[in-house]
């Protein structure tokens, strides 16, 4: 195996890639059964990143090729391992909290919301329509609405203020109930 190593570190890419096939010739079946016995029907990947690790870093082999592929197919093969039970406890997690999630509204009720709630807002005088977007909407503030009209900060509240009553009142019927128990 010493002449295999030779010609892997060779920096002639002809010789280098023939040492790369001898290795591949000599090893593949010891690195599959490692990795086949680490992670089962994964193990073909394994053999692959391997050799392109033996590839990449045959400089750095300093003793016996034979024991530096097969430990890089075990800690090749550790590594899926773990990357594995990462992927089954994230599923898990995703799975439980969907689980808890409540259900995607209906559509059809999501667009005749929608369309209650886009009514309610033509309702509204203007300036209040223009508040409330600005601020439910957008995200601004006061201030900046206020800065943005022209107009005091206490008008902006004021008309928020009155454009969210006028809602509410419209929108009544949405709003949930409480329970009363005897």
């Amino acid at each position: 195996m010493h002449e295999v190593l030779v010609e892997l570190q060779a920096t002639d890419p002809i010789r280098r890639r023939r040492g790369l096939e001898r290795a591949y010739a000599a090893l593949a079946g010891d690195v599959h059964r490692i990795a086949w016995s680490l992670v089962g029907a994964g193990a073909e990947d394994i053999v692959q990143q391997t050799f392109i690790a033996v590839s990449e870093n045959a400089a750095t082999c300093e003793g016996e090729l034979r024991g530096w592929t097969l430990a890089i197919a075990a800690n090749l093969s550790r590594r899926a391992l773990v990357h594995a039970e990462v992927g089954r406890r994230a599923l898990a997690a995703r799975q439980e909290r969907d689980a808890a999630a409540p259900a995607p509204p209906d559509p059809d009720a999501t667009a005749e919301l929608r369309q209650r709630l886009d009514r309610a807002l033509r309702q509204l005088p203007p300036s209040q329509r223009l508040a409330i977007t600005l601020s439910a909407l957008d995200g601004l503030t006061a201030a900046e609405i206020a800065t943005m009209l022209g107009c005091p900060e206490g008008t902006v509240w004021s008309r928020l203020h009155h454009a969210k009553r006028r809602l509410a009142a419209a929108l009544a019927d949405l709003a949930p109930r409480p329970e009363h128990t005897p």
